[in-house]
């Protein structure tokens, strides 16, 4: 929601302390390549040379009349509130990529379908892969899904567009390639949960997904865990947390419904399969891989530019 002032604020302006105070927390919203304060300022409602210096340079970025002064419903106010994150999305896939060197193979009879053979071979037989590389396309086809979005136009941020979702599993003969079973996975395991530290431009959000073979009951699980923070001020997104060293996951992200940014996309490690997935039965995450990315709107833009592997 745009903020308001009821009087004008900077050079020569009223400076009512409440309306100050949205100004200074305005120009500190937006980044410096957009003109916003840098250093940011003390949002203390005090309209002194800093703050009038941070509007003039506000407006100079903008292309507006530069005079120091930010006035009720007039153009550099609104500017202001064009820099104003309402809402910040992410997903995450897990998925068996179409082409894994030494891994995969094609379908037998089945032109342009490829497939990995099963972790037993006395209990499975192969399966279908997900028949693509690397997508940003938010329903391209995954082993596992989970998608969410942090709404921050009210007081406190909420959770919105909530999914999990599993593609079919198709379960295929090596020798003929003829399908043996087609399930859809069990999502009961797989969660968003907004954390209580969270605050008005704040928000942490906790993921926990699980998700087994539906073809083979008791078979293990792909899993992907972490936090995820949302920084609307600083327009940034990290998630900090784990994945298996198989298959395949990537990780995306954008805010108020712009472009969309990668965060993460992460090949299955060399040399492993899904046998690698028993791993995580016999030791304590044994076959977790650490991620720790962050992904900035350094220009105001909307878009998701600067990545960071922390």
């Amino acid at each position: 929601m745009p903020l308001t002032i009821s009087a004008s604020v900077g050079a020569s302006g009223t400076n009512k302390l409440d309306d100050s105070k949205v100004v200074q927390t305005l120009l500190n919203r937006v980044p410096p390549a957009g003109g916003g304060a840098d250093p940011k300022l003390v949002v203390d409602g005090q309209v002194g040379a800093k703050t009038v210096s941070a509007i003039k340079a506000f407006q100079l970025a903008q292309g507006l009349v530069v005079d120091g002064r930010v006035d009720s419903g007039m153009m550099t106010l609104q500017r202001l509130n064009d820099f104003e994150i309402r809402t910040m999305s992410f997903w995450i896939k897990a998925f068996i990529p179409a082409t894994i060197d030494g891994l995969t193979e094609s379908v037998p009879n089945h032109t342009g379908l490829t497939m990995i053979r099963g972790p037993i071979p006395a209990f499975s037989d192969c399966f279908h892969t997900d028949h693509r590389g690397f997508s940003s396309d938010i329903d391209a086809s995954a082993r596992m899904h989970s998608q969410v979005t942090v709404d921050f136009t009210s007081t406190s941020p909420g959770l919105s567009g909530l999914k999990h979702s599993c593609s079919p599993t198709i379960e295929c003969d090596c020798e003929d390639g003829d399908e043996e079973c087609n399930k859809v996975g069990d999502i009961s395991r797989m969660s968003f949960t907004l954390e209580a530290g969270s605050g008005e431009r704040i928000a942490i959000v906790k993921l926990k997904a699980e998700g087994g073979n539906p073809c083979h009951a008791g078979s293990p699980d792909i899993d992907y865990f972490g936090t995820l923070t949302f920084r609307p001020d600083d327009r940034r997104i990290e998630f900090d947390g784990f994945v298996d060293v198989f298959p395949a996951f990537e990780a995306y992200c954008r805010i108020n419904g712009g472009p969309t940014a990668k965060l993460f996309n992460m090949l299955p490690a060399p040399g492993t399969s899904a046998a690698n997935l028993f791993n995580n039965w016999f030791s304590n995450n044994g076959g977790n891989v650490p991620v720790h990315v962050v992904a900035t709107d350094t220009t105001g833009n909307e878009t998701l530019d600067h990545h960071e592997a922390l």
